[in-house]
């Protein structure tokens, strides 16, 4: 407070800081040329504790404090600073871009396939009542048996049911790995399934390609 009115904004901080994040820029401003405000260090911390920091301003910060920035000013600021831009992040490097899903269930297709959720809760001793093979980033449905928590989903909604061929391509969230999706499916209590069906069209065709290969590999032996 100065004169009885609160500082709500502080010359010294960037454009759009104000309230909390003002005075502690305020408080950082130095008490005569070349030293630092007894209370910086405090201030710091509390300017690093607005999570409302807006993008611009941190930036800013990240900029005053850089080594380049503060080479010219006395050592007990340079020390403060350097200890500022650390704690603020600004020396961390920017996280690596998502990468693409490989989502190889759909390498080779031509029409059009079918995407649906399945949510199932596994009863006290309930198996899920289906058999699934690992792939790279997806699991692949060998074989839905006659009794399970599966079984009785399609006996339920059988415009959604499950069948041999489709693919389970998420498990409660994870994906992209085949070893991991099946682990989820044999160890949760519940699960909700995105599943991948070709076409027909597509389907007939992959058998085919898988009966001409078995054949081969027979001719090869």
């Amino acid at each position: 407070r100065k004169h009885g009115t609160e500082i709500t904004a502080s010359p010294c901080a960037p454009q759009g800081v104000r309230g909390a994040g003002a005075r502690a820029f305020a408080a950082m401003a130095p008490t005569r040329l070349g030293q630092p405000s007894a209370a910086a260090p405090r201030a710091a911390v509390a300017l690093l504790n607005l999570v409302a920091l807006p993008p611009v301003a941190s930036a800013w910060l990240c900029a005053l404090t850089h080594k380049d920035s503060v080479k010219v000013l006395p050592k007990g600021w340079r020390d403060r600073l350097g200890r500022l831009h650390s704690l603020a992040g600004c020396d961390r490097e920017p996280p690596a871009p998502p990468r693409p899903l490989d989502e190889t269930f759909l390498q080779g297709l031509e029409h059009p396939g079918q995407y649906w959720r399945v949510d199932i809760r596994k009863e006290e001793g309930q198996k899920l009542g289906f058999n699934v093979a690992p792939k790279r980033d997806y699991l692949e449905v060998d074989r839905v048996q006659l009794a399970g928590a599966v079984p009785h989903w399609n006996a339920k909604r059988p415009s959604l049911a499950i069948a041999q061929g489709d693919c389970v391509v998420s498990v409660n969230g994870r994906e992209a790995n085949g070893t991991v999706m099946a682990e989820e499916l044999r160890t949760a209590p519940a699960v909700s399934m995105r599943i991948f069906r070709a076409s027909e069209e597509d389907r007939q065709r992959r058998e085919r390609r898988r009966r001409e290969d078995a054949v081969r590999k027979v001719l090869r032996t």
